[in-house]
């Protein structure tokens, strides 16, 4: 993970600090879960971040310390980041369980859209339409859901699921530029969203469906 940081120039510089015991880690709150055993010091008026403890396991963590030090001071130059991991020690070390892409992606990944309560939405989109449509899946037949968007082009479609469908044909037209309704807020979708959906506001706003309604015309003023 380290060395997919500095590849991604996420870091620039670091240095490894040898293990200690710190009393807000996981390990620190829960020594029996990794095997290790606290024994001091009592807990005082001030933080105490570093434990004494005692390994019955007999881990020597002064083992790690020149690899991790010299292949730290290579990823620092930009140098050795496609080296596979045993390059640095002289004994086997496990291979790793994280993706060799994981920082990109997560970089990759477009945040939310921070939205103010008071942000009026217009949707100024096609006419809409709804139809369920049937596919199979694992050999089953299953019932699909759609919203349809006339434009002066063409037609344009987004698959929900029903309840997400239905809420949205009853929402939008609320909200078309040419009616004379107040206009609804973020306050308001999100409470007429959670007293019908009993969803997650937060994962429908970063959701697949959210990007897709504000491809096809629904803007925040």
């Amino acid at each position: 993970m380290v060395r997919q940081l500095f590849a991604n120039e996420v870091l620039q510089s670091g240095f490894w600090h040898l293990f200690a015991m710190t009393a807000h880690a996981p390990i620190g709150l829960d020594p029996k879960a990794y095997q290790v055993i606290k024994t001091g010091p009592e807990p005082g008026l001030f933080a105490d971040n570093d434990l004494s403890h005692e390994d019955p396991m007999g881990t020597d963590h002064e083992r790690f310390s020149a690899g991790l030090k010299k292949a730290l001071f290579n990823y620092m130059h930009g140098i050795c980041l496609d080296f596979p991991l045993q390059e640095w020690f002289d004994f086997r070390v496990p291979k790793t369980s994280v993706s060799p892409h994981f920082i990109y992606q997560v970089l990759q990944e477009e945040a939310p859209e921070p939205y103010k309560p008071s942000t009026k939405l217009v949707w100024i989109g096609g006419e809409l339409d709804y139809r369920t449509y049937t596919y199979r899946k694992k050999g089953k037949e299953r019932k699909g859901h759609q919203l349809l968007f006339d434009h002066k082009t063409g037609s344009s479609q987004i698959k929900l699921d029903e309840m997400h469908a239905r809420w949205l044909l009853d929402i939008l037209p609320q909200i078309k530029s040419d009616t004379d309704r107040k206009l609804l807020t973020m306050k308001d979708l999100e409470e007429s969203y959670r007293s019908i959906q009993g969803g997650n506001w937060e994962e429908f706003l970063a959701s697949e469906s959210w990007n897709a309604l504000r491809d096809e015309g629904l803007l925040l003023v």
